[in-house]
């Protein structure tokens, strides 16, 4: 039997985008899934397009929030199918079969994690994810949501998002259910979704927040590896001085360092 798939998607005051994504999710060939759409009572005509496809979407609601971490818990809370899927407001699939490519792939693991194609102001490229989930790689970033599918019952082990965590509690998430708990992962080689690069993560002025926020969840959550990501820091913050020092941007200007 094909696994049922929760699509979830959070908004707010993105109709643009809301609409992108709602074009994307109704092209579907694969058809077992629900739609659960978490509005954060948008005063831009969101509400207004999502009651229009209202006969097409398993749940919906536009109400205040606490944040997103708050929004992407409300959708969990609405979930009947085997696995959860976020596809926020202006992200898509790659395209009409990427779901029936996904439901291939959903065997045993708990979590199943793809591609994917993302797309900023001046640049576009494919993220690519590792076979092993290891420090290594969550120590310079996560598993992005809009290509990852997550067991339901992951978040019975796990817990859900930490809502006291601003920009990172997705990543805290996924560093606890590496290091903690015994969840199956796999990677499978092939790109089923776009994500546009305007978020609060990928701002560089969050940078300070996020460096914060990530050792406060160590040091709570996963002490053991608080002095490895320690020395990391204090690795790239010496990078980073020699880097600026007056005598590497000489160095630079004459092209002497052309590398760096």
């Amino acid at each position: 039997m094909s696994p049922k798939i929760s699509i979830i998607t959070i908004n707010y005051n993105n109709r643009e985008g809301l609409e992108r994504t709602f074009d994307s999710v109704f092209s579907q060939n694969y058809t077992n899934f629900e739609y659960i759409v978490i509005d954060g009572a948008s005063n831009d005509g969101s509400k207004e397009l999502i009651d229009q496809f209202s006969d097409k979407i398993t749940f919906w609601v536009s109400e205040p929030d606490k944040g997103i971490y708050n929004a992407m818990n409300k959708g969990i809370d609405q979930v009947n199918g085997d696995y959860v899927f976020f596809l926020n407001s202006g992200d898509i699939f790659l395209n009409s079969n990427s779901l029936e490519t996904v439901s291939k792939e959903l065997h045993t693991e708990d979590i199943i994690y793809f591609n994917i194609q993302v797309v900023g102001e001046n640049r576009e490229f494919v993220k690519k994810c590792p076979q092993q989930l290891d420090f290594e790689f969550l120590y310079k970033g996560t598993l992005p949501h809009q290509s990852t599918f997550m067991k339901t019952e992951t978040f019975k082990i796990v817990g859900k998002y930490d809502e006291k965590i601003s920009i990172v509690a997705d990543w805290k998430w996924f560093l606890v259910a590496v290091c903690n708990y015994n969840l199956k992962f796999r990677n499978v080689e092939e790109i089923i979704s776009i994500y546009y690069l305007d978020g609060i993560s990928a701002d560089e002025k969050s940078r300070p927040i996020i460096k914060k926020e990530r050792r406060e969840i160590l040091e709570n959550s996963v002490p053991f590896l608080l002095f490895e990501y320690e020395n990391r820091i204090k690795a790239e913050n010496k990078i980073e001085g020699y880097e600026s020092s007056r005598a590497v941007s000489f160095l630079k200007k004459i092209g002497f360092l052309k590398g760096l």
